[in-house]
Formats: structure tokens, sequence, C-alpha cells
């Protein structure tokens, strides 16, 4: 029988610095709303042979922990501790794999294929003289697209983290000491991907994009465009004293979870009973407007073009070719039916554009 069954997705040296001495913590079960003590950590965020049994991906994967758990355990004991720029890749690395390699992504894959196989079909009926029966199109997902193949899914999902894991690296690195009598909690997908410059843009490669993730229930690992968000600029580490930041970051945990949410003390999940009803109609979908924290103050010069889809922009963007976002615009309008609406958001562009071109000139040049 092969070795290393148990696959955690979460991995045990992240998952214990959220338990007690007596190596447990408080769970909430989030589709049955229970709370439950006294639990082993090491029998939470895993599954058998999640990325297969020949045990590649886990080997892979247990040498980069290896490394990760390194810097991480030196983070937490000295949070003031100075990044070099080898500890900085391998926490871009950590924060990517783990991103990518829970079970919620690995649905996400079969979520999107499943779209994609819907779009193939209805294009695919078109050719016949009669459209496909449902008893066909079932029958060719399972045979030629889909497969409900979880471990090939989880595999793709750790395949792409190999390959993007600099993507974040241009984001300023910083470890927020929480200074508040509230704790931090964790969850079985604990990145939080958030962007209070435009909500609906949360994608690794967006300008105003931050990223956290609690360390420990006193400390967390922010990654944030300084260049949206300046009040943080050229600081290492941040106290926080804000407990809306804790409190929110806690919540983002709960709305972000698959199934789980862990803390070392299980009053810091009672906080949230009475609002649990309330977090599950937001399950998995991080709200786009309220999110904010005390060091997330946007940019003045780039409040004026926040939460609007048409002056979001990748941070590597070369140039803002305004040609290009016209065409995309009308695209999504469906400019033959609702062409006065285009000609509308057209105008607000071009009556907007040459401050907007300034703007985006510096932000690319770092000179806001």
């Amino acid at each position: 029988m092969p070795s290393r069954k148990r696959q955690h997705y979460v991995p045990q040296f992240y998952l214990k610095h959220f338990a007690n001495e007596n190596k447990k913590f408080s769970i909430v079960n989030f589709k049955n709303n229970k709370l439950i003590n006294n639990i082993p950590y090491t029998k939470q965020c895993y599954q058998n042979y999640m990325y297969g049994d020949d045990n590649k991906w886990e080997v892979e994967l247990q040498n980069m922990e290896s490394n990760w758990s390194q810097i991480i355990n030196k983070i937490i004991s000295n949070p003031k501790h100075k990044l070099t720029i080898m500890d900085k890749k391998l926490l871009n690395s950590f924060i990517t794999f783990q991103r990518l390699r829970t079970t919620d992504s690995r649905d996400n894959v079969k979520r999107m294929k499943t779209e994609v196989f819907s779009k193939i079909t209805s294009i695919a009926s078109q050719f016949y003289s009669q459209n496909l029966t449902k008893e066909q199109m079932l029958k060719m997902q399972d045979e030629y697209f889909l497969n409900d193949n979880q471990e090939q899914d989880a595999k793709l999902c750790l395949k792409i983290a190999k390959d993007i894991q600099n993507v974040t690296m241009d984001l300023r690195m910083i470890i927020g000491i929480n200074k508040t009598k509230y704790d931090f909690i964790s969850s079985d997908n604990p990145v939080l991907l958030i962007n209070p410059f435009q909500p609906n843009n949360n994608a690794p490669v967006f300008a105003g994009l931050i990223i956290i993730i609690p360390l420990s229930p006193r400390v967390a690992l922010i990654c944030i465009d300084d260049k949206i968000y300046p009040t943080i600029k050229s600081k290492e580490y941040l106290d926080l004293i804000d407990k809306n930041d804790i409190y929110k970051i806690n919540i983002l945990q709960f709305v972000n979870c698959n199934e789980l949410v862990y803390s070392k003390n299980s009053e810091h999940l009672c906080v949230f009973n009475g609002t649990l009803k309330i977090i599950k109609k937001l399950h998995h979908n991080i709200p786009t407007t309220g999110i904010d924290f005390s060091f997330s103050k946007i940019h003045k010069r780039a409040i004026k073009f926040s939460n609007d889809d048409q002056y979001m922009f990748y941070r590597k963007e070369k140039n803002f070719d305004i040609q290009q976002r016209i065409s995309l615009l009308n695209v999504s309008l469906n400019l033959s039916k609702k062409k006065s609406l285009a000609d509308s958001a057209k105008a607000q562009l071009d009556e907007n554009l040459e401050e907007f071109r300034d703007f985006f000139n510096d932000y690319i040049a770092d000179k806001l």
C-alpha cells in the first residue's frame, strides 16, 4: 500500500499554530453550524490521496513545507524579523500554493470545466440536424471532458501554483502584529484576496490587491499594493490596534472557508454565532463593497477611479489602450441592443481619460 495516504491541503505546520499545547483546537463546521472543542488538528484539512497515490506531488509539497515552516516559525517568534528577498520568495510561494491546493480551488476547476463544457455542447449542437439529447450530453461529459477526476483537478491546481508563484512578488509584504484582545482565526481556505480599490477584480494580477493570511492568532502576513494604499508605504511590519480590522479578517475567514473554521480559543468563534446566517448568504462571495481596513486608505488620486470596472488595470500593464477598453465595454454592454447605454459609458470614460492616463502612468512609474 502506498505511503502518505492522508494528504493535507492545509499543512500541519500551519494548523498547529492555531492549536493549544495538547495539539487541539476548536472548530465550527460551517455546513451544520456546530461548534466542537478539543479536536486534534492533525485530523483536519486532509483527504486520502488528494494529489494521487503515486505521492509525487505529496513529496514535493512536503519538501516545500519544510522551507515554508522555517520562515513562518521565525516570523511568529519574532514578528519584526527583517525579511530577506529569499524569505519573501518563500512566503509568496507559500501563499500561492496554499490558495490553490485547497478543496475549494479544486472544486472551482470542476465548475469552470462544466461551464466550458456547457458552451462547447451548445455550439456543437448547432452542427446537428437535431439538438443533442440530455443523455448524449451527459455521455460526452463523462467520456470526453470531465470524468469527475478530482485528483486530476487537484494536480492541475498545483501545476498552476508552480507556474504563477512569483506573480505577487511586486506587492509590499508586511507582517501584521495583532495588538488587540481578539485572536485571529483561520479556516480550510485561509488565504484572503480583497481589493477595496476595484472590488470586482480581486485576481492576483490587478491593481489594488490585498492578500491576507493569518499565521497565528497574533500574527498575519499582508501583501498589499502600496501604490494604491500609500499609508503603509515603506513599512515592513504593522501594529494592528483597531479591533475592527481583526473582526473583518475573521469574518472573511468564515465567508471564504469551504466548511471549516478553527481557533485556539472557542470564545473567538462564539463571537460569530449570531451572524452565521448572514455570513452563510455571503459564503464564497467576498462582498464587493464595505471591506476596507485601517491600513487600506485609497490614494487620493485613485479614489475617483475606484469601484469602476472601466478603470481596472493590471499592476504590470505597460499602457492604457483606450480603444481596446471601449471595444471591451461595447461588447460587455451588447452594443446592438444597448447603444445609448454604451455611448453614455464611453462619454464618461472619455471625460476622465486624460486624468486617468496621468494617474495610470504615474502608477506604472511608481511616482504616485
